[in-house]
């Protein structure tokens, strides 16, 4: 501040802030973390004569790209390449051509601008649809709610809904889209649909969900989302410690025979509950284990008073023997 001037060498202009620079090697330090470094500003009228102090050509006006002869607009780059700049952070980056693809309504070859296009124009995909739609009954239209295509004398004017459909609507009925039985309303889940209801059954929906649930994919990503939730480690963390175990639990040193897995123990006097944050778990124990643990909650004086209880009550019969 005052009558120093920047500490940039040739730079003749009065210190701005509190770093020795001035107001333009200033902002250079804040945005890119030195006073010389980035890309010069953008040449406008009210900064040619800082250029000119300085020694810098501003007769140049071009692009600072070698094989670009365009006016330069920001960044020292025109237009074109700033927006490549920003965009891609390069700006010599060349945008490749679309693949050829064959257009499903007319089959002539055209480069899809985007990856899930199937027709070359819009009016193609309307022309196309149409004539799938057009049956030898005349045109035909989805049902809304039995996703059945039908004749249009089966719909009402700009209805969605079949004839059939509205009158088991208004008997309280509907068909199920994947078995096709009427059934009650009451046996379709609620849902936010034109009628309220799921277009699936209740048992339909139960046996697709079962049968996705099923899947190997989905049992491991479950089965990890459970892990992480409840105790806090992964399932990669788990199969560590079981193999570290060698599948046996860890106080009694069986496998359960029960069909169940080892459960996940922690130290209730940092996580009291069901729900760790995956520090304080202890080790995998069998049911029994665990479950005598929580109902002694932790307490070793209570244990050995069960051991000498146990080593008493063995003497005895002995004894009596």
């Amino acid at each position: 501040m005052g009558d120093a001037t920047c500490s940039v060498d040739d730079c003749p202009k009065k210190t701005y802030g509190r770093q020795p620079y001035c107001r333009s090697h200033y902002q250079r330090w804040r945005r890119h973390g030195s006073p010389t470094g980035g890309a010069p500003p953008r040449l406008g009228p009210k900064s040619e004569h800082v250029w000119r102090e300085v020694g810098v050509d501003i007769t140049d006006r071009s692009c600072r790209l070698s094989d670009c002869d365009r006016q330069r607009r920001s960044r020292g780059y025109c237009g074109m390449h700033y927006m490549r700049w920003v965009k891609h952070g390069d700006p010599s980056w060349v945008p490749t051509k679309p693949d050829l693809a064959s257009c499903l309504g007319c089959g002539i070859s055209f480069r899809k601008p985007k990856p899930r296009q199937v027709y070359c124009t819009v009016a193609c995909s309307n022309k196309h649809l149409r004539g799938k739609n057009l049956t030898a009954d005349g045109f035909v239209k989805k049902c809304r709610t039995c996703w059945e295509r039908l004749p249009l004398l089966h719909f009402a004017p700009k209805a969605w809904t079949c004839k059939g459909c509205e009158e088991l609507r208004a008997q309280g009925r509907k068909r199920c889209s994947t078995c096709r039985q009427v059934k009650d309303r009451t046996d379709f889940y609620t849902r936010v649909t034109r009628d309220g209801h799921s277009s699936q059954c209740k048992r339909c929906t139960l046996d697709r969900c079962k049968e996705y649930n099923a899947r190997p994919e989905i049992k491991a990503k479950t089965r990890n989302r459970h892990l992480k939730t409840r105790f806090g480690i992964s399932a990669e963390e788990y199969d560590r410690r079981l193999s570290d175990q060698g599948g046996v639990c860890d106080i009694c040193r069986r496998q359960p025979t029960d069909g169940r897995k080892l459960a996940v123990d922690h130290d209730h006097a940092c996580c009291p509950g069901e729900i760790s944050c995956g520090n304080c778990v202890r080790a995998l124990l069998c049911h029994y284990c665990n479950f005598a643990l929580g109902a002694v909650g932790d307490d070793i004086a209570a244990l050995s008073r069960m051991i000498d209880y146990l080593r008493k009550h063995r003497e005895a019969s002995h004894l009596e023997s």
